[in-house]
């Protein structure tokens, strides 16, 4: 009777034991499954970081990562700034940063400016009158970014989009710089009044057509005619303009 009794907990025990293996072993089994299939396969940013970052700013917040896994889920997470490495908005240019997720990794390119707060024209420095047909002088823009001091600026002459010293009066100039366009007025005189305006013309010293000859009176030849290098009528003077 004890060794039944014993018998009976062996084999009680061995059941045990063995559905215990068996569970362990399907749960080890299902857990591989879901690893393998959940294993990332790629990532890649899909929206965001594509417009230039202002210098001395925090990391924008509007980047999308696309995350693929291997059994083909696609999972869109918001880009952080833990994600992100080499990021430095203090240094204006190009880098490239590295965005990291499940310890695999993305390279992706952003653009780090200064750009411009306001554009004055510097009045000190600047040439406000002018005579007639003088060609277009010093002018300074006063430039302010976001970063740094105020930067000085001297205008060129391809960056003057109206000017005007054909005539006498008040004109409007326009610069153009960095898409910003900013305009001031120009008083052009006339040092000569008494002039039309132009360059003096060429002169016209030909000989003139001959006098009339003298009348012969029977006692010897006619006069010679006389000659006319009186000067010829002026050409039309120049100007100075740029449109």
């Amino acid at each position: 009777m004890r060794n039944l009794h014993k018998i009976l907990i062996f084999a009680f025990v061995m059941i045990l034991c063995s559905s215990i293996l068996f569970l362990v072993s399907c749960s080890d089994d299902q857990k591989t499954d879901t690893n393998e299939s959940s294993q990332l396969k790629s990532i890649e940013v899909v929206e965001g970081l594509n417009e230039d970052i202002i210098v001395n700013s925090k990391f924008p917040l509007n980047g999308k990562l696309k995350v693929t896994y291997n059994n083909d889920d696609v999972q869109y997470l918001l880009i952080n700034d833990t994600m992100v490495e080499n990021f430095n908005s203090s240094i204006v240019g190009e880098q490239i940063i590295t965005i990291s997720f499940a310890n695999t990794k993305v390279l992706h390119p952003i653009t780090i400016v200064n750009p411009i707060v306001s554009v004055t024209v510097d009045t000190e420095t600047t040439t406000y009158n002018y005579t007639i047909n003088q060609v277009f002088d010093v002018a300074y823009l006063n430039v302010q970014r976001t970063v740094g001091d105020v930067e000085t600026i001297r205008v060129t002459s391809d960056m003057v989009t109206k000017f005007s010293t054909l005539k006498v009066g008040t004109f409007t100039v326009e610069i153009e710089f960095a898409n910003i366009t900013k305009s001031y007025d120009i008083t052009v005189i006339d040092e000569n009044p008494d002039s039309d305006n132009s360059d003096p013309g060429g002169t016209d010293d030909g000989p003139g057509d001959g006098g009339q000859g003298g009348t012969d009176d029977g006692s010897g030849d006619g006069g010679q005619g006389g000659t006319d290098d009186g000067p010829g009528d002026g050409g039309q003077g120049g100007g100075f303009a740029i449109y």
